[in-house]
């Protein structure tokens, strides 16, 4: 049996962008212009081999982040810290590789080499209540990492306890 229905009997009346992510189901991070969320889009590299390399997250903490990186040279222990008073610092293999005062705020960019050859970048962004922001790791100028935090779980626990106080 034929179908009658063809492409030119087809009559697109209206076009419209999506409204949320195809992947994660929710509008918070989607941007419908262009069709991307940060949310999914950010983290797809994580634990993904470029070059050889890979970056896999061990811990995720406040102000505190730990990855394995893998490198045809070895496995090096990587460790954001933005704990200390007064400092922030990057650890590989439990060795300082930077440490630099934050006596106003948190500093955006750590500029390391991992294996003393490797150059690497993380770059940090922290939101006023002290939780990352974006959180982003670069080795050899590749983006290994990222990830945006969003504040909408906090904005809906503020609107609980608002509405409760009422």
């Amino acid at each position: 049996m034929k179908s009658s229905l063809t492409m030119s009997n087809i009559t697109v009346k209206n076009e419209t962008f999506a409204i949320r992510c195809e992947i994660c189901h929710k509008t918070d991070l989607f941007y419908p212009e262009t069709n991307k969320c940060l949310r999914c889009e950010t983290t797809y590299k994580a634990n993904k081999a470029i070059n050889g390399i890979t970056v896999r997250v061990i811990k995720n903490g406040f102000l505190y982040k730990e990855f394995d990186v893998t490198t045809n040279a070895g496995t090096f222990k990587v460790v954001y810290n933005g704990k200390e008073l007064g400092t922030e610092s990057i650890w590989v293999n439990d060795k300082i590789a930077i440490r630099i005062p934050s006596l106003i705020w948190f500093v955006p960019e750590f500029d390391f080499n991992i294996n003393g050859n490797i150059k690497s970048k993380i770059s940090v962004r922290i939101w006023p209540w002290f939780a990352f922001r974006k959180f982003a790791f670069e080795i050899d100028g590749k983006l290994y990492y990222s990830k945006i935090g969003s504040s909408k779980k906090l904005m809906d626990w503020l609107l609980k306890l608002f509405n409760r106080s009422k």
